[in-house]
């Protein structure tokens, strides 16, 4: 718990000090010629006329659909060759006239038949006067759009994208880092071919970033620059906004490892995912657009974050692993998505024109929790990897006598098992007993009698390579099973045996000497027999064989 407090307490310090870099670099910004429009604005505002207003103070309340507004400002001779003025608005139609010439228009004719009233930064071109009289009109779309208009400024229009990148540079960077990234792990998934297990996780990962990162470059109004269309810009928007908690809450499905928690959160995803469709349902369909869902949709990632939070805190007390690193990445993402709500809704509803309430969390929290997600992600795919190659030596282990390196009496009966389920009516089966074991282990020690077997084991595998199954039924007795065509080459088998065994003793001590009795029994489709039934009748045989072995000596 300790800990998850200090990251959470040293995310946020590292926040409010990169806020006030971005409010500083804004405030320093001279590079580039502007000119900022803040008081001595004239508004009609519900009928009435207001003189002199101090646009960064003042407070437009109350507003509802249909509601117009009008700005009145002077602008004297301005230093620029193509002066234009640069205009945030959210869900409005927009009018500019420069002294009474229409400039400028937006959404008044395109924005019939719309779905959503359009937001976005308005670049109006000016005259290349010495006066202008500037007048804006705003059609209110959308209850409660704003509280107050950020800031009316004029720049030199050549050089306003530099200026745009200067002033948005590090959430510029981080949309387009995570957007490259969500791109760049969907097409090594592509290549790989691969989205089970713990594939799966990074197909979320991916579908979180591409979303969030086209968001935030729809949210700060670069995606402007490359599509004109803010109806589809702001579409998108809200689009990404909606959709980017459903691989997020999947994301969190697949790593909790608890199956209650698991379950919990994947009412939540299903809930979340039924809510987020309705919402799409609707826009789509006219009923009611994205931005009039937009508190519901606040509420529902409200209740999300708040049942994931506190299944994380739960989980950060485990040990150190990739969930419980996902964890405390968890919490402080859910603490600065609690804060950027609360940011958004003052700054929306009370009072917008606070610096410090202009910086928005979302996009720095974002990108450190990316990356708390990629370093979980790196480790439960070391985790992933080491449990499987665990369950490999585990396979090894119990398909594999040990000693002898041929199959173990486990994986012979497995193999018996396929055998019977293919229904195979025609196999062989030989059994080998080893002579002699006991007085080799008495005489010599049990190293030597496991050398005994060892030897012969190796003697079996040159014998029967490519043989359907050769393994060690336990102790000093051994199987071979032939199926089919290789019935036929049994006594070729048993020849190549003998040679081997002889060729091995040819240089032994005659008490160190193999020996070995053997005995085979089939079954064929004419006369088809049971597996264990031809086996008990091999290793019948095999005893008769180890007696005559023992008469003769």
């Amino acid at each position: 718990m300790k800990k998850m407090l200090k990251w959470t307490l040293a995310y946020l310090f590292i926040g409010v000090i990169v806020g006030i870099s971005l409010i500083q670099i804004k405030k320093e910004n001279v590079l580039y010629p502007s000119y900022e429009i803040k008081d001595s604005v004239d508004v009609l505002y519900h009928g009435e006329e207001l003189a002199d207003v101090d646009l960064s103070t003042y407070k437009f309340s109350g507003l509802k659909k249909g509601d117009y507004l009008e700005l009145y400002f002077q602008v004297g001779e301005l230093d620029m060759v193509q002066p234009m003025i640069a205009f945030l608005t959210y869900h409005c139609n927009v009018r500019a006239y420069d002294n009474g010439q229409l400039m400028y228009e937006y959404g008044w004719d395109e924005g019939e038949g719309k779905r959503m009233a359009p937001s976005g930064i308005h670049r109006i071109p000016l005259q290349n006067t010495k006066e202008h009289q500037i007048r804006i009109c705003l059609q209110v779309l959308e209850d409660n759009p704003f509280t107050s208009i950020d800031k009316v400024e004029i720049h030199e229009s050549s050089i306003y994208f530099k200026v745009f990148l200067r002033e948005n540079a590090l959430n510029v960077g981080i949309g387009v880092f995570m957007i490259a990234l969500g791109i760049l792990i969907l097409l090594v998934l592509i290549a790989v071919g691969k989205i089970g297990g713990e594939y799966r996780k990074a197909l979320w990962l991916s579908g979180f970033c591409i979303l969030a990162g086209l968001w935030m470059e729809c949210g700060i109004h670069m995606m402007q620059f490359y599509v004109e269309d803010l109806y589809l810009v702001s579409e998108v928007e809200y689009f990404c906004l909606y959709t980017c908690i459903i691989p997020l809450l999947m994301f969190c499905q697949e790593t909790f490892r608890n199956k209650k928690k698991k379950k919990i959160v994947k009412i939540c995803t299903i809930v979340s995912g039924a809510i987020c469709a309705a919402v799409i349902l609707q826009h789509f369909t006219g009923i009611a657009t994205f931005a009039s869902n937009l508190v519901k949709y606040q509420l529902m990632a409200i209740i999300c974050v708040g049942i994931v939070f506190f299944i994380a805190v739960s989980e950060c007390m485990g040990e150190e692993n990739s969930e419980r690193v996902f964890c405390q990445g968890v919490c402080i993402l859910c603490c600065c998505v609690c804060l950027e709500l609360v940011r958004f809704n003052v700054a929306k509803y009370l009072f917008a024109n606070t610096e410090f309430l202009k910086f928005s969390l979302a996009y720095v929290t974002f990108l450190v929790f990316i990356i708390v997600m990629l370093h979980s992600y790196s480790m439960s795919l070391v985790e992933y990897f080491s449990e499987q190659r665990k369950k490999e030596v585990l396979e090894r282990f119990s398909s594999l006598d040990m000693l002898t390196e041929v199959a173990s009496r486990t994986q012979c009966n497995k193999e018996i098992e396929g055998l019977n389920a293919k229904g195979q009516k025609d196999f062989t089966v030989i059994l080998f007993d080893l002579n002699y074991l006991k007085y080799i282990n008495e005489r010599f020690g049990h190293e030597a009698g496991d050398a005994y077997i060892y030897e012969f084991a190796q003697i079996l595998k040159y014998s029967f390579e490519g043989c359907y199954l050769l393994g060690r039924m336990g102790g000093d007795e051994f199987m071979a099973v032939l199926e089919k065509e290789d019935m036929e080459k049994e006594k070729e088998y048993l020849d190549k045996v003998q040679a081997y065994t002889e060729e091995y003793n040819a240089d032994k001590d005659k008490a160190m000497c193999i020996s070995y009795a053997v005995g085979s029994a089939s079954s064929t489709k004419k006369n088809p027999v049971e597996f264990w039934t031809v086996y008990d009748l091999a290793d019948d045989r095999m005893h008769e064989c180890k007696k005559r072995l023992k008469a003769n000596k």
